[in-house]
Parts: structure tokens; C-alpha cells; sequence
């Protein structure tokens, strides 16, 4: 099943990883900055039917570091595309996201992280959209579980209200 927690880690995990990983360069004024790419099938349960995704992504990262060479912020943004199928009748629905996300590294943790844009944006012919996430989503970190502090906009991902989806896919 599609949850939070699984978008979250296609999504932000990478910038996690990146912030252990990547030790800070002499010159701590110069961003570094990574591309990681990833791909998966979802699954969301419609009581009559499973909907199956297949997905990729594309995260892109630059890490920010002070005078001293201490990391103070991430930024990332992110690219999904996944195609959304009825495996019963064969219909199929374009899935998409194109989010930022700051992450502010001082904080320690729990901290919190702002995500804006398009977080899922679902379309399925003679429908037209059908599961729609845009605006702005203030989260705690880390984000098992997450505590939603702020939201602004339509969220039926970050809420998993997948009603719409199903019976448009159904």
C-alpha cells in the first residue's frame, strides 16, 4: 500500500542519506550538490480492485554548510512520474509531483521541514483530475510519524484520502 511513509522515503530519504554521507569540502561556502534516481511499484487498496504503479524519480539535493563547515540546510526537489492501472478493466491514470522541500539542519532533531508544490497530481481520461496534493506542508522530522505542524492548499495524499482515486479508477 501507497502510504506516507513510503513516498516520504522515496523523497526525503536521499536527503538524509546525503547528509551522512557527504563530508563538507575545505571551502564550506560551496554547496554540494547530487542527483539520486528511484523506481518502485505502489499499490493502493480499493477494497474491490488493488491499483498498481510503477514509478520513477528523480531527487535532486544541495546541501548548504556555515563558515565552520557545519551543515545548516538542505534543499531538495523532486520529480515523480508513475502511470496508475485497473489490472480488472485496464484503465489507466497519469500520476505526477514536482515538490520542494527546505530542511533546515540546525534544528537538530526532531526539527522541522517545509514541503511546497505539487505533491500528487493524478489524472485519468474522462475524469480529469482525480487526486490532487498541491500547496505548502510544514512536517515534523524525522517522519516516523509525522507530524503535520502547518498545511495550506488541497492534500489528499499527505492525508491518504484515496476515495476519489478509486471510484474514478474503478
Amino acid at each position: 500500500m501507497r502510504t506516507k511513509t513510503l513516498r516520504s522515503l522515496a523523497t526525503v530519504g536521499g536527503v538524509l542519506v546525503a547528509v551522512l554521507a557527504f563530508t563538507p569540502s575545505t571551502q564550506a561556502a560551496v554547496p554540494v550538490h547530487f542527483e539520486l534516481t528511484f523506481s518502485g511499484v505502489f499499490t493502493y487498496d480499493c477494497g474491490s480492485v488493488t491499483l498498481m504503479e510503477p514509478w520513477t524519480s528523480a531527487l535532486r539535493v544541495t546541501l548548504f554548510s556555515d563558515a565552520d563547515g557545519d551543515r545548516v540546510r538542505a534543499l531538495r526537489h523532486l520529480t515523480f512520474r508513475g502511470i496508475l492501472t485497473n489490472p480488472l478493466t485496464g484503465m489507466t491514470a497519469d500520476d505526477g509531483a514536482d515538490t520542494s522541500q527546505e530542511i533546515d539542519l540546525t534544528t537538530g532533531t526532531p526539527g522541522e521541514t517545509v514541503e511546497r508544490g505539487v505533491l500528487a497530481r493524478v489524472t485519468a481520461p474522462g475524469y480529469g483530475l482525480v487526486w490532487h496534493d498541491v500547496g505548502r506542508v510544514v512536517y515534523t522530522v524525522p517522519f516516523d510519524p509525522a507530524t503535520i505542524v502547518f498545511e495550506a492548499g488541497p492534500h489528499e495524499f499527505v492525508h491518504y484520502d484515496v476515495s476519489e482515486l478509486c471510484a474514478a479508477m474503478s
